[in-house]
């Protein structure tokens, strides 16, 4: 990208807008993997929660690389580098609005980068297979594999074995096997090549295939809408309908038919302003919040034997030469007996309060203030409970062992942690009169001049 003006900067931003939905096309090099980050990016600063955005590519590569950019723009944006043209300064902005909404929600997403939808085709179906077990009939999980040629042979032989049914496609096995002398290593060897490179082919047996699937998921979005629709109470339809119809009209888009299609389209209208609030309007949010943790351990401490070692006495010799061993456990003449005590009672108190300005032009402030305190206090054990050593003989040739320096295990910790953000991406020009006209019309594909390769 060169720091001169881009030519399609317009379509550009257009294709930036989540109220609308684009097809893009453009040549290698054009940036449309960078168009798609930004999308992704504008996306995030306006949803509940970052698993609601869904990016698919075809491999593993190209999904790794998406996301390294978009985690290296949302770096990029919290160091504050300077942009250098003017889609780098768009995508800085849009990080840093990301960055925004990803502090307001506590959602983590540069320590936590798989929260980040961004993932293959292939794994996108597993993971919708997973949540249908029952829906799919596939019992296990099925696994992806990069070499299917086993499979393809495999599915070959199965084809060559329908020779032997009544089904209709057993003529045409029979008569591939005729024109092939029976050589069923050649054929299963043909059916398997043909199915590594069934992309060259398969267009051309299933030519409505499309039409077919188009179809079938207007029929699922009409059904859908119309179970929403059904949800709407009765005594209020009526009331809804008027109110929408009025609603339609401000927005000149012709009488209000109380369809599903209108109840559509009425959606996308509301969807349009949500978003226009959220760039142009103040926002402010407080909330405060306390954790706290209680630990009582009605174990105290732990009396252990020694059934080895049954005297303390270092032969026999009495104080000051016995019978305590400073030495312990090095010359074999520990002690027999012990008590230890275990952890102590404790508790934590954790008070936070989080605020949140939101101004206009995209400026946001927000902090965090955290206060904690953890406290425990516990009556040490004494130094030892063995009556060999525990006797006021040994405690008068031992001083150190006869008091512990302090009675009690308590201590206190406090600390505070503040964290205070201002995000300001620069001034963005407001919706100008063209914009809020073409806000009225159906979005429409993006063709040629919209520089990316793929919808979100």
């Amino acid at each position: 990208m060169s720091a001169a003006a881009i030519p399609d900067s317009g379509a550009r931003r257009r294709a930036l807008d989540p109220a609308g939905s684009f097809i893009v096309q453009a040549p290698a090099g054009s940036g449309k993997t960078g168009l798609l980050i930004q999308r992704y990016l504008r996306l995030l600063a306006s949803v509940e929660h970052p698993e609601e955005i869904i990016a698919i590519t075809f491999t593993r590569k190209a999904a790794g690389e998406m996301r390294e950019r978009v985690l290296e723009a949302l770096a990029q944006a919290r160091s504050g580098t300077a942009s250098a043209s003017e889609h780098e300064r768009t995508t800085l902005e849009l990080a840093a609005a990301a960055l925004a909404r990803d502090t307001e929600a506590g959602w983590g997403v540069t320590e936590n980068p798989a929260r980040l939808r961004i993932q293959t085709i292939d794994s996108l179906c597993a993971a919708l297979t997973r949540q249908m077990p029952m829906l799919s009939r596939f019992g296990s999980q099925p696994e992806s594999v990069e070499d299917a040629r086993a499979l393809y042979v495999e599915a070959a032989r199965a084809t060559l074995g329908m020779v032997e049914g009544d089904e209709a496609v057993a003529q045409d096995v029979e008569r591939l096997l005729t024109h092939l002398d029976n050589d069923v290593g050649r054929i299963e060897g043909l059916l398997a090549e043909m199915l590594r490179r069934r992309d060259h082919w398969l267009r051309h047996v299933h030519g409505r295939e499309r039409v077919g699937l188009e179809a079938a998921l207007k029929s699922e979005r009409r059904g859908t809408l119309g179970r929403a629709r059904g949800l709407l109470p009765e005594e209020a339809r009526s009331e809804w309908a008027a109110i929408a119809g009025y609603a339609f009209a401000s927005l000149e888009r012709g009488k209000f038919n109380d369809g599903i299609e209108d109840w559509a389209a009425l959606a996308r209208e509301v969807e349009k302003l949500r978003y226009l609030f959220n760039d142009r309007y103040i926002v402010q949010l407080f909330r405060v919040g306390w954790d706290g943790s209680w630990f009582t351990n009605h174990m105290k401490s732990l009396v252990w034997d020694n059934p080895i070692r049954i005297t303390d006495f270092n032969n026999g010799l009495l104080p000051p030469s016995g019978p305590y061993d400073p030495s312990g456990y090095s010359n074999g003449n520990g002690p027999a007996q012990g008590r230890e005590s275990t952890a102590p009672n404790n508790m934590m108190h954790v008070v936070s309060a989080t605020g949140l300005y939101k101004m206009r032009g995209r400026t946001t402030l927000n902090g965090t203030v955290q206060l904690t305190s953890q406290t425990q206090d516990d009556a040490l054990i004494p130094f030892t409970i063995n009556s060999a050593i525990n006797s006021p003989a040994v405690f008068a040739a031992f001083p150190h062992i006869a008091q512990l320096p302090r009675s009690t295990a308590q201590a206190e910790a406090k600390g505070i942690n503040t964290l205070i953000n201002l995000s300001s991406p620069g001034a963005t020009a407001g919706p100008s009169a063209s914009a809020s006209s073409s806000a009225r019309k159906p979005p429409r594909p993006c063709r040629s001049t919209c520089p990316t390769g793929g919808s979100t």
